[in-house]
């Protein structure tokens, strides 16, 4: 999505005031353990589905709304780009493929040194209205003990249990202790279904705070309790998806039997005018055939909307067929259903034969598909 660049402000904006509000609440109350789960990869700044207790759309729900946002919160939008932009920190001096991306060994990390909690005009001037869902873990179920609360913020604390727990797997952010990512998204996968999990794992190697090889190794080696729903949902891991919805528009079309697509890939040979490259969110390359995600910034954008015709018309110049999806196709079972046969019957189109579509496939179908993709060598 490489011309959403004007766009991706207001998100990390959205992200950035749900980070920054759980950051204070957290703050505001006395604990006396690490957060965890959701509360964590929030704070992080890390994507989070709808029905999470630390999502934007929860935190946006409680409070009555964000001011000047426009996104699909079917899931939080994307985040501050960490490890992207040129103030992020650099998670991993060397990015080497077993390397977990964590912060280098300084064990305190500032709020002014993450992006997402900066000091900004976009920062909440009160709490949410409702009591805040904060998780946190400690090491065994005699150290829990009990949360002294502020008489200034309703907050609902759960305290987890996890043995593996040590202190290389925490860092401090602005005083308050937090699980380093990993970790965090390890410990609630328990909480989520298997595509939650991916398009988490998905955001966490987006962000550079993981690899997917390095996410691999964490499940392997450390005493991880949903150890094998994470190496099922990481069989489905696809490095390079520019965002949630991407993922989510990737896994649909395979549940329902289609080709497993590329994610977010350069079109060679089409260019804009600029010189900059084209892309497409999913991408059969053999058959010139890509789908892209169409946000509502698509629409109400005008110079997004005009960047859009430009670049369907580059793609069409070039001989590709490009599919376009709104989140109504990805909204139910109907639309879903729906999708993947309009996009069976384009492929067909293009490729002289039938194009099979099934009913959607249980996960642990999907996940041998992908094995034995990659034990071809058909994927990275």
């Amino acid at each position: 999505m490489n011309a959403d660049d004007a766009y991706k402000p207001i998100q990390r904006a959205t992200l950035s005031e749900a980070s920054w509000r759980i950051l204070r609440i957290a703050q505001s109350v006395e604990l006396r353990h690490p957060v965890s789960h959701e509360t964590a990869l929030a704070i992080w700044g890390v994507e989070l589905p709808a029905d999470s207790d630390c999502s934007v759309v929860s935190l946006r729900s409680s409070q009555g709304g964000y001011a000047g946002t426009d996104v699909d919160y079917g899931w939080s939008g994307e985040s501050p780009a960490f490890g992207h932009s040129e103030h992020s920190i650099r998670l991993g001096q060397d990015f080497p493929d077993s390397d977990f991306q964590y912060f280098p060994d300084s064990q305190a990390v500032s709020r002014n040194q993450i992006p997402g909690l900066r000091q900004s005009a976009s920062q909440p001037s009160q709490f949410p209205q409702s009591p805040a869902k904060l998780h946190t873990v400690a090491q065994s179920p005699a150290r829990r003990g009990r949360v002294k609360k502020s008489t200034s913020v309703s907050a609902d604390v759960t305290v987890h249990v996890w043995k593996g727990l040590s202190a290389r797997h925490v860092r401090e952010v602005a005083g308050v202790p937090v699980l380093m990512p990993v970790p965090a998204w390890s410990l609630a996968a328990g909480r989520w279904g298997i595509q939650d999990i991916v398009m988490v794992a998905e955001s966490l190697i987006r962000h550079r705070f993981a690899t997917r090889k390095g996410l691999i190794e964490f499940v392997k080696t450390e005493s991880v309790p949903y150890r094998s729903k994470c190496l099922d949902a990481l069989a489905l891991v696809q490095s390079g998806s520019d965002s949630p919805k991407e993922t989510e528009m990737r896994l649909t079309l395979v549940c329902y039997g289609l080709p497993i697509m590329q994610p977010n890939c350069v079109v060679p040979g089409v260019n804009f005018a600029n010189g900059a490259a084209v892309t497409l969110d999913l991408v059969d390359a053999e058959h010139r055939f890509g789908l892209d995600y169409q946000g509502d910034h698509h629409r109400t954008d005008r110079a997004q909307y005009r960047r859009d015709q430009n670049k369907l018309s580059r793609l069409a110049a070039a001989g590709w067929t490009v599919f376009s999806v709104t989140q109504l196709d990805l909204s139910d079972e109907l639309h879903r259903a729906a999708f993947a046969m309009n996009v069976a019957h384009a492929l067909s189109s293009i490729v002289g034969r039938p194009i099979g579509v099934t009913t959607p496939l249980p996960w642990r179908k999907v996940v041998l598909r992908y094995r034995k993709a990659r034990k071809l060598r058909l994927l990275d």
